[in-house]
C-alpha cells in the first residue's frame, strides 16, 4: 500500500518529465512588431502595449517628410529632420537663383562694356580727325 502512491507518483513524474523532453518550446512571434518570446504571459501583455497597438502604416505616412521621403518614427524628429531639409532645399534654390542673377549681372555688364568701348573708339576716331584737320589747318598751304 505505500508502495502505490510511490509508484503513482513516480509514474506521474516519468509521464510529466517525458512531454517535458518531448515537447519543443513554443515560440510566439509578432510580425507586427517583430517581437519574439517564448512565454505565453510575455505573448498575452506585448498584445496590449501601445507599441503593438499603435497603426504602423497611419505613423509611417504621418512621419515622412514631404521633400526628401524620409520617414520618422515621431513628429518630433520629423520636425528636427525638416528644419535641416528645408534650409538646405531653401539654401541651394537662392544659391542656384543666386546664380542666375550673378550670370544675368555678368552678362548685362559685359554688353554695356561693348557698347562703351564702341564709344571710346568713336571718340577716339573723332578725335584723330579733329586733330588731322587741325594740323592741316596750321600747314601752310602750297
Amino acid at each position: 500500500m505505500l508502495n502505490e502512491p510511490l509508484d503513482a507518483v513516480q509514474n506521474t513524474f516519468r509521464t510529466n518529465v517525458g512531454e517535458v523532453l518531448q515537447k519543443s518550446p513554443t515560440i510566439y512571434h509578432c510580425e507586427k512588431c517583430k517581437y519574439t518570446t517564448n512565454k505565453t504571459n510575455d505573448y498575452t501583455k506585448h498584445l496590449t502595449t501601445k507599441k503593438h497597438n499603435a497603426e504602423k502604416n497611419d505613423n509611417d505616412e504621418k512621419n515622412k517628410c514631404p521633400n526628401c521621403s524620409k520617414t520618422y518614427s515621431s513628429s518630433s524628429n520629423l520636425w528636427k529632420h525638416k528644419q535641416k531639409c528645408n534650409t538646405s532645399k531653401q539654401s541651394s534654390l537662392s544659391q542656384t537663383n543666386d546664380f542666375k542673377s550673378q550670370n544675368d549681372i555678368i552678362i548685362e555688364l559685359l554688353k554695356q562694356t561693348h557698347v562703351l568701348q564702341n564709344i571710346i573708339v568713336e571718340n577716339q576716331k573723332m578725335t584723330i580727325e579733329s586733330n588731322r584737320i587741325s594740323i592741316q589747318n596750321m600747314l601752310p598751304k602750297t
